[in-house]
């Protein structure tokens, strides 16, 4: 369904099926025990699924993902479209930028009332770490901004240990609020693949998340938010 919607939008615009290459369509699932989006919590027991696809152009890759979420308190969908294109400038190397547009179902800035916003992401891979910065821009409802800066790397969690195969990936995050000038939280994700060959080839992604608030405004999201700690685990299959 995902895939004809994009086909017969890019037919529209004139795009001809020479012109792009289509990559395989992911389909995915997550449970998590504690629902927290951008550092504050909106329910327990979150179950996400969905489907995410990609089609490479000559210019850049478009992207497009769809997901409905579902928790103790409340659902929403998520639909995610956006082209990415990867740059290398002398002095500056190589990097990605793209820019993405999303609509929600429920509200997404810290007053709750955005259902719909811009993202403008740079990428890049410094010290074998993948660095991505990204400003999001309210389209509807109020909201100057909030952006949001990750790292992640994969790390060996037994150094001393001869001929180590396990790896694990950290991934660390800081959220900033322009509407209140402040930063919003910080955490942190453990997580590692499991590839399985079940179904034609599977992945389980175990994961655990420790998540500092650092904002406690009156009349936003993290208004009597606390720390959390959270597990989960993710399942996906490409096609």
């Amino acid at each position: 369904m995902l895939k004809t919607i994009i086909l017969t939008t890019l037919a529209a615009v004139g795009f001809a099926s020479a012109d792009v290459t289509a990559l395989p369509l992911e389909v995915f699932s997550t449970y998590r025990d504690t629902d927290v989006w951008r550092g504050a919590k909106f329910g327990d027991s979150d179950k996400v699924t969905g489907v995410s696809t990609a089609y490479e152009f000559d210019f850049a890759r478009l992207e497009a993902s769809y997901s409905y979420a579902d928790n103790s308190e409340l659902n929403n969908t998520n639909l995610s479209v956006g082209f990415v294109r990867d740059f290398s400038f002398e002095g500056v190397g190589e990097f990605t930028a793209g820019v993405a547009y999303k609509r929600y179902t429920g509200g997404t800035d810290l007053a709750g009332d955005v259902t719909s916003e811009i993202g403008v992401s740079f990428a890049k891979e410094l010290f074998d770490t993948n660095i991505t910065g990204t400003q999001y821009f309210a389209t509807e409802g109020n909201g100057l901004g909030y952006f949001e800066l990750t790292a992640k790397r994969s790390i060996d969690p037994f150094p001393f240990v001869l001929d180590n195969q396990v790896h694990i990936d950290l991934t660390a995050t800081v959220g900033y609020s322009f509407d209140e000038s402040e930063f919003t939280h910080t955490q942190l994700t453990f997580s590692k693949d499991y590839d399985y060959n079940y179904f034609g080839g599977i992945t389980l992604t175990p994961f655990v998340t420790f998540v500092n608030v650092a904002s406690d405004t009156a009349g936003t999201i993290y208004a009597g938010s606390d720390d959390e700690t959270l597990t989960g685990i993710s399942f996906s299959k490409s096609f």
